[in-house]
């Protein structure tokens, strides 16, 4: 009986569910240990605090910032459909990435004097921060990759229908594209948000970042196909791999095709720089750094 989502709710709700919230958040963790593993992964719950879940990540759950938003979206859908009266997961970092298993014995001979670099998580090669990703399509998580493999899928065809290189086109948009009007049609309830083509749900996603991560919202398909008249370049958006990044706040109306990791960067920052209700100034200035850093790189 509590196999059906909407009896397990109702349970749930009314506190009468078999089950401990313990125990469910355990079962939930149990189903995505697997993939967890095979990405050189680990996480153990080490309880629960009022009303969010306390949980270590270890090895590549615990890589760079892109890298580790998208995993740590995944855990924490799984945990809050087991447990919906949790508010979220608070998480320990322990291990630094391992990469993972598929090419590990192609690495017998990988640098080990930097136990705390990144590390490719193709082949385990320790690589810079400032590095490039692949796309795993479906399970949307990002993987580091060094120079030599990300060079093996430089060609869409590489990766076949499950991993795709992210590029490293960026392009600021002429401001007035976006505008109050368009906004409002768009649905977007904050100032900072990204759209991408997803082609796995064959649509097109608006996210918006926030304290519990990347919030999908919904997308008013006549708003984006307007959008998208108002700037070709919009149209020429990469699927999967690219996104329209924007940012509407007092200080700051930037308009942006980046790669889509650059996006779950700014996820993370968000969510770990997120303090009260309003996020707190201090994030509205990492904000304001981050846009100014894409000036700076790419205006």
């Amino acid at each position: 009986m509590t196999a059906d989502p909407v009896i397990a709710h109702l349970l749930i709700a009314h506190a009468i569910h078999p089950d401990s919230l313990l125990d469910r958040v355990e079962r939930a963790l149990e189903e995505i240990r697997p993939y967890l593993h095979s990405h050189g992964g680990e996480i153990e719950l080490l309880g629960i605090e009022g009303d969010h879940a306390r949980l270590r990540l270890q090895g590549s759950c615990n890589g760079c910032a892109s890298s580790a938003e998208t995993l740590r979206g995944r855990v924490e859908s799984a945990v809050r459909k087991a447990a919906p009266e949790l508010l979220g997961i608070l998480v320990d970092g322990t291990d630094k990435p391992t990469g993972l298993v598929q090419l590990r014995s192609v690495a017998q001979k990988k640098d080990r004097s930097e136990p705390d670099a990144h590390r490719c998580e193709l082949c385990s090669r320790a690589v810079n921060e400032l590095h490039r990703h692949l796309l795993d399509l479906e399970e949307r998580r990002m993987l580091c990759a060094c120079p030599a493999c990300a060079t093996l899928f430089d060609r869409r065809q590489s990766g076949g229908r499950h991993y795709r290189l992210i590029p490293d086109r960026h392009h600021r948009l002429p401001s007035g594209v976006i505008d109050d009007a368009i906004w409002a049609q768009l649905q977007i309830p904050v100032d900072v948000a990204f759209f991408f083509h997803n082609s796995i749900a064959g649509r097109t996603v608006a996210l918006y970042p926030g304290p519990a991560g990347a919030t999908e919202s919904t997308l008013a398909l006549d708003a984006w196909d307007e959008l998208r008249s108002r700037d070709p370049v919009i149209g020429t958006l990469e699927p999967d791999v690219e996104a329209l990044l924007v940012c509407r706040t007092r200080d700051s109306d930037q308009q942006w095709i980046v790669p889509v990791d650059r996006c779950y960067q700014l996820t993370g920052l968000m969510r770990s720089n997120w303090r009260g209700l309003g996020g707190g100034p201090e994030l509205w200035e990492r904000i304001s750094e981050f846009f100014q850093q894409l000036e700076r790189d790419h205006g």
